[in-house]
């Protein structure tokens, strides 16, 4: 009997951490995806927009996200990595400075194919749609510095509540994703 109590609490913890992960999985991508869509708007709305514009903005972003996202694969993975070592017992400290390393190279290649990238939409549209698309690129940064402010509240609440393991279980992986965009 006590055995069966013992096997069904582990099991309900188990799949109280699977919700967590599921949950904290299911707010990135909503996330993302009312990002995309505010984002897809933004274009959609700029003064004069045209059919060309958009397609070629398109186009450019499916370019782009394809060269970002093994970069950003890449971060996740080197960050991870970093993360185990800094836990580990005995740090390796050669190889955390190369990780470091290997973290400001990926860093660095992403901020120059973000440059790249705004300097093609410069291209694309004229000042006027630029200027428009740049003011709104403010007022969703102003939201995600909000979101992120309150996300940081709550993280820091459940690290007092549950301790920092609790905290790496639920958000290890989806705090460095921020970053790493």
């Amino acid at each position: 009997m006590f055995k069966r109590v013992i096997v069904l609490a582990i099991l309900s913890i188990g799949v109280a951490l699977f919700a967590n992960a599921q949950e904290a999985q299911e707010e990135r991508l909503s996330r993302a995806e009312e990002m995309q869509r505010m984002h897809k708007e933004a274009i959609e709305n700029l003064p004069d927009i045209t059919q060309e514009q958009i397609n070629e903005l398109q186009a450019m972003e499916k370019r782009n996200k394809s060269e970002m996202d093994p970069m950003r694969e890449k971060m996740r993975e080197v960050r991870k990595q970093m993360r185990a070592l800094r836990d580990a017992e005995s740090e390796d400290m050669e190889q955390m400075k190369n990780m470091i390393r290997e973290s400001n190279a990926l860093r660095t290649e992403m901020e120059l194919k973000r440059l790249d990238q705004r300097q093609a939409v410069k291209e694309i549209l004229t000042k006027e749609q630029f200027a428009a698309l740049e003011e709104n690129r403010q007022k969703m940064h102003g939201e995600m510095k909000e979101y992120h402010k309150k996300r940081h509240a709550l993280r820091k609440e459940m690290r007092q509540m549950h301790g920092k393991k609790y905290h790496h279980q639920k958000y290890g992986d989806m705090e460095q994703e921020h970053e790493a965009d």
